[in-house]
């Protein structure tokens, strides 16, 4: 396998990690082929002693995207000074408030328009349910619509949009789901820079 069949394969593995962890791998294996083409070795023979993309995207997640050279750091390196104390609490007087405001107002945004797409859904169903109930001569609290409709509008309005609201439904699931990876990403790229700092020290 040559070296740019290996790395693309590498890269499609660890597609899910943070681009901060995915280019930090990269450029670490990238290293691997320069110092063992520069002993003379083939791409092929570097790559089969490598082992193989899939399994080292796995050993990367199954570790928790953590260094070596972490566990070998000493106790002193974990010692905070003075200096780095007063930095500290200077950030969080005079930066920390706006960047928990600026959060707070991202999360809300976001939070909400969640929300609101979820309610549009429970609409949906609700309209759809109450028309077909109406249409039917049911009597069920909470479920009458009220119109002053054909038979065949409301039948052909309640089954649309409970149609539209099911459609509505993956549509939702898809967009939790991406927000809470989106999410997830963001800890663990901001949580691999801070060891990788930690790791040169």
């Amino acid at each position: 396998m040559s070296k740019k069949e290996y790395l693309d394969l590498l890269r499609y593995y660890l597609r899910k990690l943070p681009d901060n962890v995915v280019e930090d791998i990269i450029a670490d294996y990238e290293e691997h082929f320069r110092i063992g083409m520069a002993e003379g070795k083939s791409e092929g023979v570097i790559s089969a002693e490598l082992g193989s993309p899939i399994e080292i995207a796995r050993d990367f997640k199954a570790s928790e995207y953590s260094f070596d050279r972490e566990e070998q750091a000493n106790a002193s390196s974990k010692k905070t000074s003075v200096g780095k104390i007063i930095l500290w609490i200077l950030f969080i007087v005079i930066l920390g408030p706006f960047a928990l405001t600026t959060i707070i107002v991202v999360a809300s945004i976001v939070f909400a328009a969640l929300a609101s797409f979820l309610a549009v859904i429970f609409s949906l169903f609700v309209l759809g349910g109450g028309l077909l109930i109406d249409l039917l001569g049911l009597n069920i609290d909470g479920l009458y619509v009220g119109l002053n409709l054909s038979p065949l509008t409301q039948a052909f309005g309640g089954i649309t949009s409970i149609f539209l609201g099911l459609l509505c439904v993956p549509l939702a699931y898809y967009a939790v789901k991406y927000l809470w990876l989106g999410l997830k990403k963001l800890v663990l790229g901001i949580r691999w820079e801070y060891r990788k700092r930690r790791a040169k020290k």
